[in-house]
């Protein structure tokens, strides 16, 4: 029997097409009693199956080296009724089922072009990098990684853009420049976070920890939807979909199932989850210069009143929770709960601002800086040329923004539809002398301005002073925008539909500006605040007049 399929499967290829018989065939011939809807090949598997593995030994009884058809298949199975029966096709390309003799001279012309394609060998440098780049990948901890890149940097002076990468999450930041990159995920198998992102992106498994511990790493059971700025193509469309319809069946459908959240530890991946990972958090130096226990105005039991330094952010940013003013002041105090913010100072500002520690606290600082006669905030700003004393009123639109432009505040012609009413008042003017790096980047002597300030709108001190000529020293964003220079670029143009914001690790954002001083008018503040608060907090001496 063995012979005899051999020879027929032989004659078969001396024929240049595998012929396909149905049952049916074999039934005129007299060899067997044919069932409706049973294929040849189940026949002979059900007559004779200890001689299927040996067959399938050899590749003559494989479903995938046959023509798929409704009616049997060559020695395989018949196909499957009603609409799934139109879908079966052939599974291996036309070559393969050509006589021997034709496809012998394909093969050696395959083989000479992938002798052409190879790439030449890797030159003596660029094996030495591959092989330092392994070592760092092999490491298991950043101090190990650090220790590998060390003697790298002092003999060669410079790094790869894998060890930028690493040098992303150095602690304190080193003046590394590696421009923003977030990463997409569709997990390819459940499993510990830090497991799948390294073997997905191809990093070390503790570089992807110090992202989850950076909170740069953000993770949802089902994909949501692709923003229309991203315009995938219609196959990356048609799969996402399908992930979509199959992680639904499993976790539903409600939207905030849809909503990537942050990672606060290295948890389980479940299979199709979607993953965002900000590989290049950016950096805040600044925090790592200050004695922050020297920081803390005052505490009470609802709040901490806190002189924030200059470039230090207030509240965390999407790629970067661990280098905020609410994570340092809680580990600094040693707090269970981490601080929530009741109102922002730009990251250039420094001054006081208020951090809550509990939501009721939060809720009322809220309800009552908003209103004008409860609080009364006195800012100091730094200028090169002197504002006029008085009230500056303006009519501004906040969140402005163009391609590749940073979000900003512009100053109206006039009192326009959704443009917002913006006062001031100029108290004092006073020519200074500066130090330190003040003195380093704007010279020695520049006016410092009192002003109080009527309404909280965002940028509104620095954008009615540079709209009056006085722009605030080290505020570059709004001298560009009064001079009407293209020099709001950050990074050259956009990336997902966002800004494409450059990096620089060693960058210390300072402004002329400081909150100096922030009062309580309000009667019930001993409640939120206590008994023995006081009504008035000062930040003391600016930065640009301490002693360094």
């Amino acid at each position: 029997m063995g012979n005899a399929a051999s020879s027929w499967y032989n004659k078969g290829q001396r024929g240049g097409v595998r012929e396909t018989f149905s049952a049916g065939a074999a039934c005129r011939r007299g060899r067997t009693r044919h069932k409706a809807g049973e294929g040849w090949g189940q026949w002979f598997r059900g007559r004779f199956p200890f001689l299927s593995g040996v067959f399938e030994l050899f590749g003559i009884m494989k479903r995938d080296n046959v023509y798929n058809r409704p009616s049997g298949g060559f020695w395989g199975a018949g196909a499957p009724r009603g609409s799934d029966a139109a879908s079966w096709r052939r599974t291996e390309p036309l070559e393969s089922v050509r006589p021997r003799q034709q496809a012998q001279p394909q093969r050696q012309n395959f083989q000479e072009r992938q002798r052409e394609s190879t790439p030449p060998p890797p030159t003596k440098v660029e094996d030495d990098s591959r092989q330092k780049t392994r070592k760092i990948n092999q490491c298991d901890s950043p101090a190990t990684a650090e220790r590998t890149m060390q003697p790298r940097c002092e003999e060669e002076g410079g790094l790869t853009d894998l060890e930028k990468t690493f040098l992303t999450v150095k602690v304190p930041p080193t003046d590394v420049d590696v421009p923003p990159r977030v990463e997409h995920i569709i997990a390819p198998k459940e499993g510990i976070a830090s497991d799948v992102i390294s073997e997905s992106l191809d990093l070390p498994t503790w570089f992807i920890k110090e992202l989850i511990r950076f909170g740069a790493v953000y993770a949802c059971p089902v994909h949501p939807l692709p923003p229309e700025s991203m315009s995938p193509t219609p196959e990356q469309l048609d799969r996402l979909k399908h992930i979509r319809r199959e992680t639904m069946k499993t976790f539903g459908r409600h939207h905030n199932l849809q909503q990537p959240r942050r990672l606060t530890t290295d948890s389980t991946l479940t299979i199709y989850s979607y993953v965002r990972v900000h590989v290049h958090p950016k950096r805040f130096p600044a925090f790592y210069r200050y004695n922050w226990s020297e920081r803390i105005v005052w505490e009470g039991s609802g709040c901490v009143v806190v002189n924030k330094p200059p470039g230090c952010q207030v509240c965390s940013r999407v790629d970067n929770s661990l280098e905020s003013v609410c994570a340092w002041v809680t580990a600094e105090l040693n707090l269970r709960d981490e601080l929530m913010t009741t109102h922002r100072l730009d990251m250039g500002t420094e001054g006081v601002v208020v951090l809550a520690k509990t939501r009721e606290f939060a809720s009322y600082f809220n309800r009552t800086i908003c209103k004008k006669d409860r609080v009364k905030k006195v800012y100091r700003a730094l200028t090169e040329d002197p504002p006029e004393l008085g009230r500056l009123i303006h009519y501004m639109m906040v969140g402005q923004r163009g391609p590749g432009e940073p979000a900003h505040t512009v100053i109206c012609e006039g009192d326009e539809p959704a443009s917002l009413y913006a006062e001031l008042v100029v108290l004092r003017v006073n020519r200074v002398k500066l130090t330190g790096e003040a003195e380093e980047a704007w010279g020695s002597e520049a006016f410092e301005t009192l002003i109080e300030l009527k309404t909280g709108r965002t940028h509104q001190i620095r954008a009615q002073l540079a709209a009056v000529g006085c722009p605030l020293l080290g505020d570059n964003l709004y001298r560009a925008v009064v001079s009407n220079e293209n020099t709001l670029m950050e990074g050259g143009g956009l990336e997902g539909g966002e800004p494409k914001l450059s990096y620089v690790a060693g960058q210390c954002d300072c402004i002329g500006l400081q909150a100096y001083r922030l009062e309580i008018h309000d009667s019930r503040a001993p409640d939120y605040f206590g008994r023995n608060a006081p009504r008035m907090f000062e930040a003391g001496v600016p930065w640009w007049r301490a002693a360094w």
